[in-house]
Protein backbone atom coordinates (compact mmCIF):
# COMPACT_ATOMS: atom_id res chain seq x y z
CA UNK A 1 0.00 0.00 0.00
CA UNK A 2 1.18 3.18 -1.05
CA UNK A 3 1.88 5.62 2.07
CA UNK A 4 1.17 8.69 0.74
CA UNK A 5 0.05 9.91 -3.16
CA UNK A 6 1.03 13.59 -4.49
CA UNK A 7 -2.08 16.05 -5.08
CA UNK A 8 -2.20 19.37 -4.46
CA UNK A 9 -2.90 20.81 -0.92
CA UNK A 10 -0.25 17.73 -0.21
CA UNK A 11 1.75 18.78 2.75
CA UNK A 12 5.54 17.58 2.17
CA UNK A 13 7.12 15.95 4.93
CA UNK A 14 10.79 16.52 4.10
CA UNK A 15 13.01 18.48 2.47
CA UNK A 16 16.87 16.70 1.96
CA UNK A 17 19.36 19.93 1.49
CA UNK A 18 22.60 19.06 0.13
CA UNK A 19 24.01 21.53 2.29
CA UNK A 20 22.80 19.66 5.66
CA UNK A 21 23.71 15.95 4.57
CA UNK A 22 26.93 16.95 3.15
CA UNK A 23 26.43 15.24 -0.02
CA UNK A 24 25.05 15.96 -3.03
CA UNK A 25 23.34 13.80 -6.16
CA UNK A 26 24.57 11.65 -7.67
CA UNK A 27 26.52 10.31 -4.16
CA UNK A 28 24.51 7.55 -2.79
CA UNK A 29 24.08 8.95 0.75
CA UNK A 30 21.67 11.95 -0.11
CA UNK A 31 19.47 9.20 -1.37
CA UNK A 32 19.66 7.09 1.53
CA UNK A 33 19.27 9.89 3.54
CA UNK A 34 15.85 10.69 1.57
CA UNK A 35 14.47 7.04 1.83
CA UNK A 36 15.44 6.91 5.76
CA UNK A 37 13.33 10.17 6.24
CA UNK A 38 10.31 8.38 3.98
CA UNK A 39 10.41 5.12 5.67
CA UNK A 40 10.93 3.10 2.46
CA UNK A 41 13.13 0.48 0.89
CA UNK A 42 14.77 1.75 -2.35
CA UNK A 43 12.79 -0.88 -3.91
CA UNK A 44 9.12 0.78 -2.70
CA UNK A 45 11.02 4.29 -3.92
CA UNK A 46 10.90 6.18 -7.33
CA UNK A 47 13.05 9.09 -8.17
CA UNK A 48 12.09 11.48 -11.19
CA UNK A 49 14.54 13.41 -11.93
CA UNK A 50 15.67 15.34 -15.27
CA UNK A 51 19.12 15.38 -15.07
CA UNK A 52 20.86 11.90 -16.59
CA UNK A 53 24.27 12.11 -14.22
CA UNK A 54 22.46 13.41 -10.80
CA UNK A 55 19.50 11.74 -10.86
CA UNK A 56 19.01 8.90 -13.27
CA UNK A 57 22.62 7.49 -12.34
CA UNK A 58 22.94 8.55 -8.43
CA UNK A 59 19.36 7.02 -8.03
CA UNK A 60 20.15 3.54 -9.56
CA UNK A 61 23.61 3.46 -7.97
CA UNK A 62 21.75 3.76 -4.08
CA UNK A 63 18.95 0.73 -5.93
CA UNK A 64 16.28 3.20 -6.25
CA UNK A 65 14.30 3.03 -9.75
CA UNK A 66 14.50 5.97 -11.85
CA UNK A 67 12.75 7.72 -14.09
CA UNK A 68 13.97 10.24 -16.52
CA UNK A 69 11.80 13.13 -16.76
CA UNK A 70 12.52 14.30 -20.33
CA UNK A 71 9.90 16.72 -22.11
CA UNK A 72 12.05 16.76 -25.79
CA UNK A 73 12.72 13.12 -26.04
CA UNK A 74 16.21 13.95 -26.44
CA UNK A 75 18.08 10.80 -24.45
CA UNK A 76 18.36 7.71 -26.22
CA UNK A 77 19.19 5.32 -23.39
CA UNK A 78 17.70 2.50 -22.80
CA UNK A 79 18.77 1.36 -19.30
CA UNK A 80 16.14 3.94 -17.49
CA UNK A 81 11.93 4.65 -17.92
CA UNK A 82 11.81 8.03 -19.68
CA UNK A 83 8.36 10.60 -19.02
CA UNK A 84 8.06 13.75 -21.27
CA UNK A 85 5.97 15.74 -18.11
CA UNK A 86 5.17 14.46 -14.38
CA UNK A 87 1.78 13.71 -15.18
CA UNK A 88 3.20 10.60 -16.96
CA UNK A 89 4.57 9.07 -13.43
CA UNK A 90 1.79 7.35 -12.58
CA UNK A 91 2.29 4.71 -15.16
CA UNK A 92 5.36 3.90 -13.19
CA UNK A 93 4.13 3.97 -10.26
CA UNK A 94 2.66 0.84 -8.09
CA UNK A 95 -1.11 0.46 -8.84
CA UNK A 96 -1.62 0.41 -5.17
CA UNK A 97 -0.32 3.99 -5.27
CA UNK A 98 -2.80 4.96 -8.49
CA UNK A 99 -5.14 8.54 -7.73
CA UNK A 100 -8.54 7.41 -6.95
Amino acid sequence: MCAAVARPGVPVDAVIDSTIVGASKPDQRIFRVALRHAGAQATAAVHVGDMLWADVDGASRAGIPAVHLDPARACRARQHRHVRSLAGIWRHVAPACAID
